[in-house]
């Protein structure tokens, strides 16, 4: 996998945990938690599994960064502000 692959999968990651974080808190808001049990402990492992497959895939991220020095190169120039002045315009 590549950086940009690792990067796509934890933020549609982030979007699955912050969309459970909303509903998790609409259900306590609704006391629905207590009415339907059930779907909100669901919704809570989804949460968790998320959040647990988020941090296994930012640490590979890292391992792979780590393992090759080209990536964390390229990584710090497409992060640099002079690097990104020399880029073209696209107005």
């Amino acid at each position: 996998m590549t950086i940009e692959d690792y990067e796509f999968i934890i933020e549609e990651l982030q979007k699955v945990i912050d969309d459970a974080k909303a509903l998790v808190a609409k259900f306590e808001a609704e006391n629905a938690d207590q009415s339907m049990p059930a779907e909100y402990h669901k919704v809570h492992a989804l949460y968790q599994r998320a959040v647990k497959s988020q941090k296994a895939y930012t640490h590979a991220m890292l391992d792979l960064v780590e393992s090759e020095p080209s990536v964390l190169n390229q990584l710090c120039r497409e992060s640099s502000p002079i690097e990104k002045s020399r880029q073209p315009s696209m107005d």
